[in-house]
């Protein structure tokens, strides 16, 4: 049997949509985070905020007081791509996220209350969203959804690692239809290490660190793009083409991008 992609959607600055991604960006789409340093002193960073107003349209603020940014922009995708999928449909479906950097920042702010409370006064909420894959379990309770669930965070083979173990599910029958997740939160700590080590242009969206990801429905009826053809369409992509503010999975942006043309 043949699987491929039946729908998708992006989440970026720009919100959520089918058309997110661009390789040009207007200036007041940039947000700015003030960082200091003992060589540069104060200096404004850019990057581009992850816009989740319209996660308010499907949990109430109690719901998710407790979760960060990472797991609430992997709910807002989640909840957007699988608003039409009734609960039948969602009883042999698996999950897979993968992740750049995943709950990077609620790790340093853990660390934070460790430093400066002492570790008996550490923040146990804060210590239960410091993995990867926390996001899978509101995710789960949210969507109803019971089937198997995986967190890949595999730097620059994120995307194709993720890609080859949706494959295998699908193939093997574990599950129906499976919803591939990419998502990353932005930091002062993370902005810290990209100016340092990479260039940052403004100009440039690939250049630019950005909040948001993208999100895959899988299965074997009226898809859009065969998994087979997936590598292929995304090889004729020029190498520079594959870089969408430093993610480990430019290839999912890029084919977001691409999808829109077909």
């Amino acid at each position: 049997m043949e699987y491929g992609i039946i729908d998708f959607i992006g989440l970026s600055s720009k919100g959520l949509g089918k058309d997110v991604f661009s390789s040009k960006i207007k200036r007041e789409e940039i947000s700015f985070m003030e960082l200091k340093s003992e060589v540069n002193g104060k200096k404004n960073f850019p990057y581009l905020k992850a816009n989740i107003d319209k996660l308010k349209e499907y949990y109430s603020l109690k719901d998710i007081r407790r979760l960060d940014k990472y797991a609430r922009i992997v709910l807002l995708l989640s909840a957007e791509i699988l608003k039409n999928i009734d609960n039948n449909e969602k009883e042999n479906m698996a999950v897979i996220l993968g992740t750049s950097f995943g709950s990077f920042k609620t790790n340093c702010d853990f660390l934070d209350t460790i430093i400066l409370q002492g570790f008996e006064y550490s923040s146990p909420m804060l210590f239960t969203s410091t993995v990867h894959n926390s996001p899978l379990a509101p995710l789960g309770i949210f969507n109803n959804l019971k089937g198997p669930s995986y967190c890949i965070s595999n730097f620059e083979k994120t995307f194709s690692s993720s890609l080859y173990l949706a494959e295998i599910l699908l193939n093997s029958k574990i599950c129906e239809k499976l919803l591939l997740l990419f998502a990353d939160e932005i930091s002062d700590l993370l902005l810290y290490g990209f100016s340092n080590l990479i260039g940052i242009n403004e100009n440039d969206l690939r250049t630019i660190p950005q909040e948001g990801g993208c999100a895959f429905l899988l299965g074997s009826a009226n898809f859009i793009l065969p998994l087979k053809e997936i590598d292929s369409f995304l090889k004729k992509k020029e190498k520079k083409e594959e870089n969408y503010g430093f993610t480990y999975y430019p290839e999912a942006l890029e084919l977001i991008i691409n999808l829109n043309n077909f």
